[in-house]
Order: structure tokens, then C-alpha cells, then sequence
């Protein structure tokens, strides 16, 4: 959806069809790209999902190869680099929110001991925690963009899970 919307945004501004294109429309729709208001990374998100589209109308025969090579996308710097908590903010972390109470102290413990997003922990299920036939812990995940992924559990949040459920009267059965 993302890339067809990105697509869409392009043919909307050049206003013509992907036959007619030129260097100078694609050059132009960067130029438009950079003035939008975009973070560099969404920019560079619009030139891929178009430079992808238009590879693909290449493969096709619908276009020349110079509309194509006229898209570069920007360079973006990597934001993620040292966002992670040391050791120490972790333990902190977790005692507070052992204070908070119980339910607090088992959530931030999936959180820290899984990597799950917390948009992920709050669609998380119990049904979705499975023991493997090797009787390794699993959990079942529905990320960004709706992609299922598995989720190793340790021994020790296992724990943890259980007696929250305990502590509610609920059942600890997979």
C-alpha cells in the first residue's frame, strides 16, 4: 500500500502518462520530494517505491532506462545506533515497575526480555504461547504491516507470565 501510494503521488505530479515520462520529470518530481516537508527518510522511501515501479515498467518495454536513472535516493543516517538500555536502565526499569505492581512488572518484563513492540505485547494473547516439540517457549506476534512472527520465550519470563495469570485466577495452560 505504502509503495502504491507513493506511485500514485508521483504519476499525480508529473500528470502523464508513464510512456511520456522524461529525465526532466523525474528530476522535477525529486526537486517537489525534497521541498515537501518529508524527513529524508520518507523521501527516500518515495524515490525507492517509485525507482521500483519504474524498473519494473523498464522490464516491460513501457519505458526508456533514462527516466529510471535520474531517481538517487539520499543517503540516511541511521537513528537507531546506541537507542538500547544498558544493563543497568533495564534493572531500573523493571524494579519500578515491579513497585507499579504486578501486571506492570510482567509487562515490562515481555518487553525487555523479548524485544516486542509495545503496540505487539498489547495485541499478544495467551493462545498465542506455544511450546515447540523440542518444548521451547514461543509467542506468536502480529507486528508492523501485520506480519506474523515467533517470539522466543525464556524459562524465566515464563515464570513471570504464569504467576500473573495465577495472581488473576486464570489458567497457566498452553
Amino acid at each position: 500500500r505504502s509503495y502504491q501510494e507513493a506511485v500514485e503521488r508521483f504519476l499525480a505530479a508529473v500528470g502523464k502518462p508513464v510512456q511520456q515520462l522524461s529525465v526532466q520529470d523525474a528530476l522535477g518530481y525529486v526537486g517537489e520530494l525534497a521541498t515537501s516537508g518529508l524527513s529524508r527518510a520518507s523521501v527516500a522511501h518515495h524515490i525507492s517505491a517509485v525507482r521500483s515501479f519504474l524498473r519494473h515498467c523498464q522490464g516491460l518495454g513501457i519505458i526508456p532506462t533514462s527516466p529510471l536513472d535520474a531517481l538517487r535516493r539520499p543517503r540516511v543516517a541511521i537513528t537507531s545506533m546506541n537507542r538500547y538500555l544498558t544493563k543497568e536502565e533495564a534493572q531500573k526499569l523493571l524494579s519500578g515497575a515491579h513497585q507499579v505492581g504486578p501486571a506492570a512488572h510482567a509487562a515490562v518484563a515481555v518487553l525487555l526480555g523479548t524485544g516486542l513492540r509495545v503496540a505487539e505485547l498489547a495485541g499478544a494473547q495467551w493462545r498465542h504461547l506455544f511450546r515447540d516439540p523440542q518444548g521451547n517457549l514461543g509467542l506468536l506476534v502480529v507486528g508492523k504491516g501485520n506480519k506474523e512472527r515467533v517470539v522466543a520465550i525464556r524459562e524465566d519470563l515464563w515464570r513471570v507470565l504464569a504467576a500473573e495469570r495465577e495472581r488473576r485466577g486464570l489458567s497457566v495452560e498452553l
